[in-house]
């Protein structure tokens, strides 16, 4: 597979401009996948300011060993997750999918903001406006699982309030959640 940058590195990392803001419409396709055998590529959709996310990924392994890519999906300070992410692979293992706001929670039903939601299945960073927490349903992040290991990584909390059960999925996939304050799972 191959490497896709737009808006910046890994995590923000130095070494190329930053874009302030990255719109991938939901027409978009990113594909950095292998095409007869090995890895898949490594994605990074990445702004200072925000990043507005609808289309699709792809960094699928290909062949017996090659295994998923590497994506990350992120707005330091605002992101809305609405895309799809495959990184699956055929005889290898499944890549990892990074997303990384502020806040997080894991909800069926909206937390509750100032700020409307149109779709449960949107991703909006909390940015600095403390009534705005990233919003990922359930349902999303099970779909999300079936072709990836997932990281949910916030700057402050991650609460998951709702139940997750991705036991359905025709993978083995993980979901790692790294929080900087504190992580809640409601019983």
């Amino acid at each position: 597979g191959g490497r896709v940058n737009v808006g910046g590195l890994w995590q923000g990392a130095d070494g190329m401009r930053e874009a302030r803001h990255v719109d991938v419409s939901e027409d978009a396709f990113i594909d950095a996948s292998a095409t007869q055998e090995g890895h898949g590529g490594h994605v990074v959709v990445w702004s200072e300011q925000q990043t507005d996310y609808a289309g699709s990924i792809q960094a699928r392994g290909a062949g017996v060993s090659g295994n998923g890519g590497q994506v990350e999906v992120s707005g330091k300070a605002l992101l809305n997750f609405k895309g799809q992410v495959d990184l699956s692979a055929s005889g290898g293992e499944a890549g990892s999918l990074l997303l990384d706001p502020k806040n997080i929670i894991v909800s069926t039903a909206d937390p509750g903001s100032s700020t409307s939601r149109t779709a449960a299945g949107d991703l909006d960073a909390y940015a600095d406006n403390a009534s705005e927490t990233s919003w990922l349903t359930p349902a999303n992040l099970v779909g999300l699982l079936n072709s990836a290991h997932v990281t949910l990584q916030a700057s402050n909390d991650i609460h998951v309030a709702d139940a997750v059960d991705a036991s359905g999925n025709s993978g083995n996939y993980g979901l790692a959640l790294e929080a900087g304050r504190s992580i809640l799972i409601d019983d």
